[in-house]
């Protein structure tokens, strides 16, 4: 192997008797092809420990060593780094491809995310809505039973009342023939209650405790203790009522 500058390639190109002979790239730095150990022109590749070899490597260190020329192993090197190259390629187009298709994914994800969203807020808000009017109604209840009570209330103190006016206007005309006890129209004086007296006045059993107030409130009671037993646990755990 030997380098020429450009005036003695010329014969090497134009003369017929020299195009048998091979042409390379020039080298950059030729001690870097020049063997260390034996000062020759590395012009041959030992495929076995993969390094540029001299003649003298290969009668000594590299005996019996497989070898190709360094132009064969540039061909090789070049169709794996080719290829190499090619698989990256694929690979990069695939993998942009696959960033795009996620990018696209963030998006319907996030649409996905907001209906669900809205889907779950109209449910909760119409069970809130159900449960407002459930307890309009149990409040009601309460209201009506109070009112009844207080009529009932007002009824017997109407009635005790009027009791007390009889009796009181009892007491004083039994007072008033008593004021005339020295009279012989006293000794013939008789009197008779009222039969207002019969009657022995007692507190009534009153409450706002009716079967359909207690009915609201013991479903309320269970509906709290279950939903809390519930809502404690997390989603996953939840059994589906």
């Amino acid at each position: 192997m030997a380098s020429f500058c450009e005036e003695h390639l010329r014969p090497h190109r134009e003369n017929p008797n020299f195009r048998l002979h091979q042409l390379s790239q020039p080298i950059g730095d030729l001690s870097e092809h020049i063997c260390s150990e034996h000062h020759k022109l590395m012009e041959l590749f030992c495929t076995k420990h993969g390094r540029l070899i001299c003649s003298f490597c290969l009668q000594q260190v590299h005996k019996g060593c497989s070898f190709i020329s360094p132009e064969e192993q540039r061909n090789l090197k070049q169709t794996e780094f080719r290829e190499k190259l090619g698989l990256l390629d694929a690979k990069i187009d695939r993998t942009y491809r696959v960033v795009l298709q996620m990018n696209d994914m963030q998006g319907k994800l996030t649409d996905a995310a907001e209906n669900l969203k809205a889907a779950l807020a109209a449910a909760f808000q119409q069970m809130r809505e159900k449960l407002d009017h459930d307890e309009r109604l149990a409040q009601h209840e309460v209201d009506c039973e109070l009112e009844a009570s207080h009529t009932k209330l007002r009824d017997y103190m109407n009635r005790f009342t009027d009791n007390n006016e009889k009796m009181q206007k009892a007491k004083e005309e039994i007072s008033d023939l008593l004021s005339q006890s020295q009279t012989p129209a006293f000794l013939q004086a008789s009197f008779e209650l009222p039969k207002v007296v019969k009657f022995e006045p007692h507190t009534p059993r009153v409450s706002v405790d009716s079967k359909r107030v207690m009915a609201a409130q013991t479903f309320t009671s269970a509906m709290q203790e279950s939903l809390v037993q519930i809502l404690s646990q997390p989603f996953e755990a939840r059994r589906p009522l």
